[in-house]
């Protein structure tokens, strides 16, 4: 077989989540995300900050001045997904900790600059341009990050 050095290609997962905890996800603030069904994957997972504002409250606008709506936010990993009464007793006080699915996550990444996109329901897979924009900034992070000074 001839390979032609074709590379894999690495879909990017997204997640829509309401404002403010699209913004607490990507401040390292929230650890917990709830939802109604068990997450088919784990690992890195981008954050998309929906148009709603249902669920803010008047001090969250003052707290968070720079909110965006409607936009890729941030990267987090996605590192577990547990039943809200099977959280081990460390998190079981989180106030984030609602269930009834837990998605744990860490290593939060906040773009630079958010990206405007349209979000969906459920994780879905970023678009191609902007799978490669952003994987682009974050591995731009990661390799300064890894150069010793």
């Amino acid at each position: 077989m001839i390979d032609g050095g074709a590379r894999p290609v690495r879909l990017e997962r997204a997640l829509t989540v309401c404002q403010p905890y699209a913004e607490l996800l990507a401040r390292g603030l929230k650890t917990i995300e709830n939802r109604t069904w068990p997450s088919p994957v784990l690992g890195p997972l981008w954050i998309h900050a929906g148009k709603s504002r249902e669920w803010l409250a008047p001090e969250d606008i003052a707290d968070y001045p720079h909110m965006v709506f409607g936009a890729l936010v941030a990267r987090v990993e996605l590192y577990a997904c547990i039943r809200v009464e099977q959280l081990p007793d460390r998190l079981k006080d989180n106030p984030h900790a609602n269930g009834p699915w837990c998605w744990l996550v860490r290593n939060p990444y906040a773009l630079e600059r958010p990206r405007p996109v349209r979000g969906a329901q459920g994780i879905w897979t970023l678009p191609a341009d902007l799978a490669a924009d952003v994987r682009g900034e974050f591995d731009a992070r990661e390799d300064a990050r890894r150069v010793p000074a």
